[in-house]
């Protein structure tokens, strides 16, 4: 045996034994839901939810810009994101549409991370879409 092929013997009875693996594939956005839920279903962590539609009260003006909140009907509170959500919030600001509105959001909650508005989870808009009252 060479010296190469004994170092490629021990390099891999050394990655065996501490147990290395093949990384896993990236989350794949998954296929769009028409159906319209009550509440978003919280992933672990290090995960993103499903995309859902869930309908809500979004506040486009809450006094910081680019802090857009949502309360769906279920009382959950997340911080919208996206530039879906900065266009209307740009278009509440201008006059163009209700500082607050009932609103219809296809999208999703990604990995966690920090939110600077502090108004709950970060979910992930879509689309968004006024409702009638």
């Amino acid at each position: 045996m060479t010296s190469r092929q004994l170092a490629v013997a021990i390099g891999v009875a050394i990655a065996a034994s501490i147990g290395c693996s093949v990384p896993s594939r990236p989350v794949q956005p998954s296929t769009p839901t028409t159906e319209v839920v009550a509440s978003v279903q919280i992933p672990p962590p290090e995960s993103r939810s499903p995309q859902v539609t869930v309908e809500g009260e979004a506040t486009w003006l809450t006094g910081r810009p680019g802090c857009i909140s949502l309360v769906t009907e279920a009382g959950q509170r997340f911080q919208l994101s996206g530039s879906i959500v900065l266009d209307n919030e740009h278009r509440a600001r201008a006059g163009e549409q209700p500082r607050a509105q009932r609103v219809r959001v296809t999208g999703y909650v990604p990995e966690r991370g920090a939110s600077a508005c502090h108004l709950g989870l970060t979910f992930v808009a879509e689309k968004v879409t006024a409702v009638s009252s």
